[in-house]
């Protein structure tokens, strides 16, 4: 899956770092999540911290493993969690789901989240319109209320506009 032409993730690479925020940040095609809490520090797996999709890295930690996992490299990726919607979001179970998680995260650890509004208006996330409201529409009834309550939450919340 190509990626369409949109700002460029070095922009918004650049404004965190100016922030003082450096983060690893894969070139989006669907969804972009990082590990919650609720995955715990200790049991950090990246197999289940992205989805199976085609990703092209701007910046990319390299780390081994059993060195790091458990202490600076999990840090990294829990100590803020990005939701970079997009047109294409919606589209994923997968993303929907994790950002449940990452809600419930900041709910429940006060945990800082970042919604990155990326070729699409944070009014359209927020009411649910277009895709969103489809997905809410054909989405498994038993998930749907929960994926509504995470888009409004996380859709409130002050966020970059790419």
């Amino acid at each position: 899956m190509a990626c369409s032409s949109a700002p460029s993730l070095s922009v918004l690479a650049a404004l965190l770092l100016s922030l003082g925020i450096a983060l690893v940040l894969p070139q989006l095609v669907v969804c972009v999540a990082t590990m919650t809490h609720s995955e715990g520090l200790q049991n950090f797996d990246p197999s289940l911290s992205t989805p199976t999709l085609t990703y092209e890295y701007e910046v990319f930690v390299s780390f081994c493993g059993a060195d790091t996992r458990t202490s600076f490299t999990a840090y990294l990726f829990a100590a803020l969690d990005l939701v970079v919607f997009t047109k294409n979001y919606a589209t994923s179970d997968w993303c929907l789901d994790e950002l449940v998680k990452i809600m419930e995260c900041k709910r429940v650890f006060n945990q800082s989240v970042l919604p990155i509004f990326y070729d699409v208006s944070q009014s359209v996330v927020l009411e649910q319109k277009g895709v969103f409201a489809e997905a809410l529409l054909n989405g498994p009834v038993d998930k749907v209320n929960n994926w509504r309550t995470a888009m409004t939450e996380a859709a409130s919340l002050a966020g970059f506009h790419l």
